[in-house]
């Protein structure tokens, strides 16, 4: 049986996110119920999010604008997601309505099966957890973020350290992916040489999101990429 899922995403920076929901997407273990967005400039991500939804055939799932802002301080105001050239490919559709936050009480109280898997700064599932408690009894969070192998705090926390420590304080099941695992999955020249020889619209959709990516960290074709990729297992 699917498990069902929400992906709560900063889509649009590093290449992870797209990946992970294009993975997501693929997979016949995952029910994708919807796609919350999160961090500076949400709407914008929320459009990169409905782009891959179109090219993969899937546009019947909702993506929702959440927090632009952590819960405490603030972000670069001219911060801007770097794959935003994507979008460059033709117009999409338009984020449904409601918070993120208020879409993930209102699944997670429907069912007690319910994966968020946070893969940006957990600003959205914090500010849920405030809207209900009791959610935070009922789901499963599974985020990327965290670094144990290192001294700095990973970029996830580093957005919102105070979100962090809100969810682990409402007493959810938290399964944390850190950069000690994902930075073991590599990106190489030759699986995106694959990717871009691809035909279908996914693979294309997915092989423009690759190239803005390399263009907004001055990346050229012999990098050899460590991204990250959440895996929901039933």
């Amino acid at each position: 049986m699917a498990v069902p899922v929400i992906i709560d995403t900063d889509i649009g920076d590093d290449i992870d996110d797209a990946l992970a929901l294009a993975m997501a997407l693929r997979s016949p273990e995952v029910e994708l119920l919807a796609v919350t967005t999160v961090f500076q400039r949400a709407e914008l991500r929320a459009r990169l999010a409905l782009l891959l939804l179109e090219a993969y055939g899937r546009p019947e799932i909702p993506v929702h604008v959440g927090a632009d802002r952590p819960l405490l301080g603030s972000v670069r105001p001219d911060w801007a997601p770097n794959q935003a050239g994507a979008l460059e490919g033709g117009p999409v559709g338009s984020p449904a309505a409601g918070h993120a936050a208020e879409i993930l009480v209102r699944e997670g109280m429907r069912r007690d099966d319910l994966v968020l898997v946070a893969v940006g700064a957990m600003t959205n599932v914090a500010l849920a957890f405030a809207l209900e408690p009791r959610l935070a009894e009922r789901v499963r969070v599974v985020a990327m973020a965290g670094a144990w192998d290192r001294g700095g705090p990973e970029w996830n926390v580093q957005c919102d350290p105070e979100a962090v420590a809100a969810v682990l304080a409402a007493g959810a099941r938290v399964d944390f992916v850190g950069l000690d695992v994902t930075t073991k999955v590599v990106l190489r020249d030759r699986d995106l040489r694959t990717l871009a020889s691809a035909r279908g619209a996914a693979e294309q959709a997915l092989t423009r999101f690759v190239r803005a990516w390399q263009r907004g960290w001055d990346r050229d074709e012999g990098y050899q990429q460590l991204t990250s990729y959440i895996y929901c297992h039933p």
